[in-house]
């Protein structure tokens, strides 16, 4: 949305950024996560393991756009009754601005829906803002785990509350007011 105004003979021109949304990921949309993959990853994962996580009906692929841009994913896999987010990226320049919480948000939000009791996730000891921010959403350390390269990282985990269904409020007697 553009928005102009006359301030002392001088236009200024306002422009409202596109909004993020979570979507499902398709295949159209492997280029941008592949670069955002190789970005933030060391062992990063190819077009085919992308597409093979696409076809499996139990495996949920989502990302955050901008406009038409890709600045985010996620990859959970269900286990039993759990979700372990297997892939959590936020391309670089996107970083620090609520991406990755809102991704993280819409995971949990859809693991209460469904009524999963718990979703874990790894993360590397190193990255200080990751794990502050899955604290930050009532993650707790639940072991060490080590990365395929030998970096150490993290199991997290939170547990999920179920959806509360909405509490009937008491009828006004049905007249229309």
């Amino acid at each position: 949305m553009v928005r102009r105004a006359r301030a002392s003979g001088v236009e200024v021109v306002e422009i409202a950024a596109p909004v993020i949304t979570i979507e499902e990921m398709v295949v159209a949309d492997l280029a941008d996560v592949l670069v955002i993959e190789r970005a933030a990853f060391r062992t990063p994962w190819s077009r085919e393991t992308f597409r093979s996580a696409l076809a499996q009906g139990h495996v949920r692929c989502s990302v955050a756009r901008r406009g038409r841009c890709v600045v985010g994913y996620t990859v959970q896999q269900p286990i039993g009754s759990a979700i372990d987010v297997v892939r959590l990226a936020v391309d670089p320049g996107f970083r620090r601005r609520g991406v990755g919480r809102l991704l993280l948000d819409a995971v949990l939000e859809d693991a209460r829906r469904r009524g999963v009791a718990r979703v874990s996730l790894k993360v590397r000891v190193v990255n200080s803002a990751a794990r502050a921010l899955y604290a930050r959403l009532g993650f707790q350390a639940t072991g060490p785990y080590t990365y395929p390269d030998a970096a150490p990282g993290l199991e997290m985990a939170v547990t999920i509350e179920p959806a509360r269904a909405a509490v009937p409020t008491p009828s006004t007697g049905g007249e229309a007011a």
